[in-house]
């Protein structure tokens, strides 16, 4: 059972979808950080570069809509919408209609292709699996988002579990006469659930959920309600108000009992109290501010339904008690009003800081400001010809070279960056130069003589077979290697090569591994591997 995609942004909603229907061994996490911090972001140039990152294969294609029931699908398409150009993943088509997941409604609909012409842009995106399409250790990482999302549905049901097995308990004990109660506890509930999420709209105002339900109609606002001049009384917002009123009931309620008469006649009176505010939200927001907050409705809607629960129930019938009820009522509501003091601007930062980690990634994958870093670093001056091995295109427009050691850790895990970033780009040549010195105890020379000897024979899918059966295992075992990669004898040939390289080592100044340079200069120290992905593709 995957998560729902519902509550994501278009962009990665649409291209998650998309992956899950070609079944494609990619995390939804992983598609949708990548996504985020694309230069590009949300745009379909941004969506093709992640799936070229993850080799599937695709193309955009500018068709009419009656040429969509002969395209594969499933097919990303284009449309257009109230809020702007919007994606939309098309599972079937035929002559006569498309069935399609709306961007907006998020739930699938059937049309006729006369009526998907009118929205439809005439782009679309056709894209191509293989065995290599998927990212590195899915199982692992499918397996750590199934426990993410695990212990957020745990998390996030905890609360209305206890109090449904609270609500039975009492009813098993009590019987009929608990029925007001219980339902007074479930609208506690209830009303602290439509709260959070009031609460959780101010901290994201963007969040696609919410935006699903308080932008339902034309007179459907929440923000110009919740944002208001009456939005909240001595600087407390009444989103935190109501928090601490429903949470802070509720909490009373499981402390002690459901059933239990003298926390009830407390709480009732303030249910009773509460009433007029009301007749007040509804006044203020259908004559004041002229629109509807379906959330602020809600919360008027349980704040009614809790004090008629009050009054058929007579809950509000005077019961004998201390001073210590009246205590713990009060301690409940203060502690509600009190982590909110506490969670509300810790929210609200984590979600700033990621916000702006988000923007500073995407300033970072910015090809203009990567290419004057670029040309600020230091530049290779001495001739690489004929060092070391050559893989890809050897006319490309992009040349890396990677100044690396055999047994480097750091140059293990910069390899399968390289070899994706070579395999997604014809336009990319990888130049290898190794570190080792030639003296006769250093360690390197076997493997990189057996490495220079296979790429001796110009045959580069062999050379990059065993470059991966070099730096792929954790353990590396020279023996083993040698065995799987026989290249009678040449290894004992390869001194020259080793020294022209060490040579040129020395003359650059390479004082660590993996170095890198890009088109001859030296990748920037804020650049990873996995970044060149965005200057590099195609």
């Amino acid at each position: 059972m995957r998560a729902p995609i519902s509550y994501l942004p278009n962009c990665e909603a649409s291209t998650i979808l998309f992956c899950r229907l070609l079944q494609v061994p990619v995390t939804d996490r992983t598609l949708k950080h990548s996504l985020e911090v694309h230069p590009d972001y949300p745009s379909l140039l941004a969506i093709s570069d992640v799936l070229n990152d993850y080799s599937i294969n695709n193309i955009s294609v500018k068709v009419n809509a009656g040429q969509i029931p002969q395209l594969p699908v499933p097919l990303i398409a284009q449309i257009k919408a109230p809020e702007g150009e919007q994606f939309a993943v098309i599972e079937t088509a035929t002559a006569d209609a498309v069935e399609f997941m709306h961007p907006v409604k998020h739930k699938r609909e059937k049309v006729a292709i006369d009526d998907f012409s009118k929205v439809f842009t005439g782009v679309v995106m056709l894209a191509e699996t293989s065995e290599s399409s998927g990212e590195q250790g899915y199982s692992q990482l499918r397996q750590r988002e199934k426990i993410a999302s695990l212990l957020q549905w745990l998390a996030v049901s905890a609360v209305p579990a206890i109090t449904f097995l609270a609500c039975i308990l009492t009813f098993i004990q009590v019987g009929t006469a608990a029925i007001f109660p219980i339902i007074y506890t479930v609208l506690a509930l209830i009303g602290t659930v439509v709260s959070a999420l009031l609460i959780y709209h101010d901290v994201d105002r963007t969040n696609p959920f919410l935006q699903q339900i308080c932008t339902g109609g034309k007179k459907t606002n929440c923000d110009a309600v919740i944002h208001s001049n009456a939005s909240g009384i001595f600087g407390i917002s009444w989103s935190v108000i109501g928090m601490t009123y429903f949470a802070g009931g509720l909490i009373t309620l499981l402390c002690h009992s459901v059933y239990h008469l003298p926390v009830l006649t407390i709480l009732s009176w303030f249910s009773i109290a509460a009433f007029p505010y009301v007749a007040f939200s509804l006044y203020y927001q259908g004559v004041v501010v002229k629109q509807w907050c379906v959330l602020c409705l809600a919360v008027q809607a349980v704040l009614a339904t809790q004090f008629i629960t009050v009054i058929l129930g007579r809950l509000y019938t005077p019961v004998s008690f201390g001073m210590a009820d009246v205590i713990s009522v009060l301690a409940a509501f203060l502690v509600s009003f009190l982590i909110l003091q506490l969670l509300l601007p810790a929210m609200k930062g984590a979600k700033a800081n990621r916000g702006n980690s988000i923007r500073l990634q995407r300033l970072k994958n910015n090809a203009q400001i990567f290419e004057a870093l670029l040309g600020k670093q230091k530049q290779i001056t001495e001739t690489t010809a004929g060092l070391g091995i050559t893989l890809g295109n050897p006319d490309a427009p992009y040349k890396i070279t990677k100044v690396c050691s055999p047994y480097c850790g750091p140059c293990a895990q910069a390899h399968p960056e390289l070899e994706r970033l070579l395999h997604n780009n014809p336009d990319l040549q990888l130049q290898i130069i190794f570190t080792a010195s030639g003296h006769e105890k250093d360690p390197n020379n076997l493997p990189v003589a057996q490495l220079l000897a296979i790429a001796e024979n110009n045959n580069e899918t062999a050379t990059r077979q065993a470059l991966d059966d070099w730096y792929l295992p954790a353990m590396k075992n020279f023996e083993t290697f040698a065995a799987a990669h026989p290249v009678n004898g040449a290894v004992n040939t390869q001194g020259e090569k080793i020294a022209a390289m060490h040579e040129w080592c020395k003359k650059m100044e390479i004082s660590f591994t993996p170095t890198l340079f890009v088109n001859g200069y030296q990748l920037p120290e804020m650049y990873s591997v996995a970044d060149l992905k965005y200057f590099l593709s195609v």
